[in-house]
């Protein structure tokens, strides 16, 4: 397991960005601990949980009625209050792990992508997912 130590050593190779990818089924459960350390060493970190794209279709759809005039009319009301700028940065904050994953060709998750290139599938501990990539770059495992 990753420690706090080895964001201290010098020959340790940590990745320029992590990418994670999963769902509230899967989470990654230690990467409020992990995460800071690799910003402080100024590395990129984004999560995409796949089930918000469900939720926020959900949120937006909830209460439509049936007749399309009307459920159109009802939708634009609520972008009017919102505002188009927010709708659409939530939906592409939404779809951003999905469009990503069709791009990697990822069928399963969780996975963590390691600048933009090394996946690590089904790891749910972002510091093991961080050894694995870090002895695979220093020429220990495959």
């Amino acid at each position: 397991c990753l420690s706090v130590s080895a964001f201290a050593t010098p020959t340790t190779t940590l990745p320029d960005s992590v990418v994670v990818i999963t769902s509230s089924q899967k989470p990654v459960m230690d990467a409020k601990h992990i995460t800071p350390l690799l910003r402080r060493h100024g590395k990129t970190v984004t999560f995409h949980n796949l089930d918000e794209v469900d939720a926020l279709e959900k949120q937006w759809s909830e209460g439509l009625p049936k007749n399309e005039v009307r459920a159109k009319k009802v939708f634009e009301e609520r972008l009017s209050v919102v505002g188009k700028a927010t709708f659409e940065a939530q939906f592409k904050d939404a779809y951003a792990g999905l469009i990503l994953a069709l791009q990697h060709n990822i069928d399963r998750y969780p996975v963590i992508i390691f600048d933009n290139h090394y996946l690590v599938y089904g790891v749910t501990q972002l510091s093991d997912a961080l050894d694995i990539y870090r002895k695979f770059r220093l020429g220990e495992g495959e």
